[in-house]
């Protein structure tokens, strides 16, 4: 019987996905957010389109600490009554960095809510976000 459970145990673990850690979603917009605190996909849900460059770092917030830019080691979510808390950590600094994600249908808002020790934030950067999108905005939109 112990045996049977573990292997349960084991084919459950494997069956999870590695996926995003984070979700967030506004209308047909979906971005994915990895464990460490990158972008993994930037989704049109309506054409299932990744415009997300492959293969090239895209940190969902760089902080500039000592005239340096620490992209985030590392993410963790909780569920507010205002929208998903991420917290991303920059382990060299010690800066800890909370950023609200309102999720709607039209839009998706992210507000920086906190940054600890606020001595070690220079400056912080969204992104870079690189894309597959060859055309100027205009272009597209326009």
């Amino acid at each position: 019987m112990k045996s049977a459970s573990i292997a349960v145990l084991l084919s459950l673990a494997t069956a999870m996905p590695l996926a995003a850690q984070a979700t967030l979603s506004a209308g047909s917009l979906q971005l994915a957010v990895s464990r460490a605190g990158s972008l993994t996909a930037m989704r049109n849900t309506a054409t299932n389109t990744d415009y997300l460059a492959p293969s090239q770092p895209a940190p969902l917030l760089t902080l500039v600490s000592g005239g340096k830019r620490f992209v985030p080691t590392a993410l963790s979510v909780a569920q507010a009554k205002d929208g998903k808390m991420l917290t991303l950590q920059y382990a060299p600094t010690g800066v800890r960095i909370v950023v609200r994600a309102r999720e709607t249908p039209t839009h998706l808002a992210l507000d920086i809510v906190s940054a600890l020790p606020a001595a070690k934030v220079d400056a912080v950067i969204w992104g870079p976000y690189p894309t597959i999108i060859t055309k100027t905005v205009g272009e597209v939109i326009g």
